[in-house]
């Protein structure tokens, strides 16, 4: 039996242990912490937070969308769940499935290289204890979300005020009757900048360029629902339209010169493959209720000034950097692979081309449902580890990767951005688990006029659960 060893208990590791012992193969995953759930891990301490996971965090998609492709959410969790439902989903989840046996917690990976046989020598460290380990396979699913992301801001050293990043934001109630500036575009910020401006004495978000928000829920469905096989046929500028025409209805029914700027003008393009959208129900209302004030992008700070690129200047005792992450994998020597630039050539956003047996879960960054993207490529990894499929040379990866950044290039788009949805039909293919018309007639319609959700995966190929994907996906019809 082929050893690995998973690194990261995370939602990630876990799915990625799941999938391998579906084909009999018994890893070893090491886990810093006490505890599984990566993100999603709740502290004891409710005060405070080890993760990038704030008190007041929901979901970005609905509980259908989100849920992984065997393991559906329980009828009664809200569409959108909260950070403590999706921390006892995968507690269920793992319970189920009995992952927590071979998870060896309160091991932190100190290094990872590669023999010249071609094996993986990993030390590791636990209880003041080091051992080494040799696997003939290595998955890293350390997660993306904790070296934070800061930018290089003229004068942020001389700001006499505090400054944090959105990793160590937990909650409001510390920012009461202060001027809080949040820096960012993505949901982290946004979901900021709207709580803080409840209780703050002024509240501004600071933007590069606007985001479209997306209500969670558009004609009283889930939006991410909404979203079927037949209208992703559909050609782009059609596709296109059909969102925006649904976007600008909902934005009508406010009246503020921020929202008309920033948010959903005539003259604001969108692309459905480049712009970020950003689920949310509160930043427009705070936006009205004048409450909150968007600003453009910071040209330089003073002492507790903060200049911004139209010239105007405002007054604050805190800034929230909400500017993302790095990739960080300390432990693994360059030799066998190396961040640049944020940057992992990843053959599918998971093997390396440059060394075999080595595999990434969750390095990519994925827009659209997490969890059914992480479990697709523990799928992959499993499928390949397990012999039954079967990776190109090294050569034609290292070329589809070139392919694929080049492209991304040329697009201007992260090369390490998938679509969710896309991202699923694509790995499907190689493994062999697309879902079959003409095996699945009874699940035809839901196929291609209901939501793309991840259990349609379950419907064909090695590992599949007829019954159960069928269940799902009648549930969904029935609303």
């Amino acid at each position: 039996m082929k050893s690995v060893a998973i690194i990261g208990a995370g939602a990630a590791g876990l799915t990625c242990l799941k999938s391998l012992l579906e084909y009999g193969i018994e890893p070893v995953v090491f886990e810093r912490s006490d505890r599984f759930g990566g993100l999603w891990k709740l502290n004891e301490n409710e005060q405070e937070c080890d993760t990038a996971a704030y008190r007041s965090l929901i979901t970005n998609t609905s509980k259908q969308m989100m849920a992984f492709s065997d393991f559906p959410f329980e009828k009664e969790v809200a569409d959108f769940p909260s950070r403590e439902v999706v921390s006892e989903y995968l507690k269920n989840y793992t319970e189920q499935f009995h992952l927590a046996e071979y998870i060896s917690f309160n091991t932190t990976v100190i290094h990872a290289d590669k023999q010249s046989e071609g094996r993986f020598i990993v030390e590791v460290e636990s209880g003041g204890n080091s051992e080494t380990h040799i696997f003939d396979w290595l998955i890293i699913a350390n997660g993306r979300h904790e070296k934070t992301s800061m930018p290089d801001i003229e004068g942020l050293d001389t700001f006499t005020g505090r400054v944090l990043h959105s990793r160590d934001y937990f909650s409001p109630e510390s920012f009461e009757g202060k001027k809080v500036l949040a820096v960012g575009a993505g949901s982290s910020a946004i979901d900021i900048a709207s709580e803080v401006a409840e209780i703050a004495s002024g509240a501004f978000l600071s933007m590069r360029s606007p985001s479209w928000l997306v209500p969670r829920f558009i004609d009283n469905k889930a939006y991410d629902l909404q979203l079927t096989k037949l209208s992703a046929s559909l050609p782009k500028v059609v596709r296109e339209k059909a969102f925006r025409s649904k976007l600008m209805k909902a934005y009508r029914q406010y009246d503020d010169e921020a929202i008309r700027q920033y948010f959903g003008t005539p003259d604001h393009s969108l692309d459905l493959e480049k712009q970020r959208f950003v689920p949310n129900d509160l930043l427009l209302k705070r936006l009205e209720q004048g409450k909150l004030n968007v600003k453009p992008v910071i040209q330089f700070i003073s002492g507790n000034q903060v200049t911004f690129e139209d010239g105007s200047t405002e007054t604050v005792d805190t800034i929230i950097f909400a500017t993302g992450y790095q990739i960080d994998i300390p432990f693994i020597e360059s030799s066998v692979t190396k961040v640049e630039n944020n940057y992992v050539p990843l053959y599918q956003q998971i093997f390396s081309p440059n060394t075999r047996h080595l595999a990434m879960c969750g390095m990519c960054y994925i827009v659209g449902p997490i969890l059914p993207a992480l479990e697709m490529q523990g799928r992959y990894i499993a499928e390949v580890i397990a012999g039954h499929t079967q990776l190109p040379s090294p050569e034609v990866m290292k070329q589809e990767v070139e392919k694929h950044r080049r492209l991304c290039e040329e697009r201007k788009v992260n090369p390490m951005r998938v679509q969710t949805l896309t991202y699923l039909d694509v790995i499907a293919q190689i493994i062999g688990v697309s879902p079959k018309v003409w095996g699945n007639l009874g699940s035809l319609l839901q196929l291609l006029t209901g939501p793309v959700v991840a259990a349609r995966y379950r419907l064909n190929g090695r590992q599949s659960q007829k019954e159960l994907a069928r269940k799902v996906l009648k549930n969904l019809r029935r609303g």
